[in-house]
């Protein structure tokens, strides 16, 4: 779901480093802190590392995707504590 960055470098070699994805980032985070201050930046990182270039398509596709996960996450608070979410087809 969600938005794909666009431009992406050829033949990529994407590993995780050994501290992990966004680790100089997250080193200083609170227990407490929201998902999203957590995903986005190892988000960002995963998919540059993963050879897509821009940027600001990168931001874009990585609020597109938590945006969606919220979402989907509310849907799911709604049907396990109210009525029933039905599907159209």
């Amino acid at each position: 779901p969600g938005l794909v960055p666009q431009q992406r470098t050829t033949d990529p070699y994407p590993s995780c480093p050994s501290t992990g994805y966004a680790a100089d980032q997250l080193a200083s985070r609170r227990r407490s802190a929201k998902l999203d201050e957590i995903l986005t930046p190892v988000l960002e990182e995963l998919l540059h590392s993963g050879g897509y270039v821009d940027s600001a398509e990168i931001r874009e596709c990585v609020a597109d995707l938590l945006a969606t996960a919220d979402q989907l996450q509310q849907g799911v608070t709604a049907s396990a504590t109210g009525p029933k979410l039905h599907r159209s087809m």
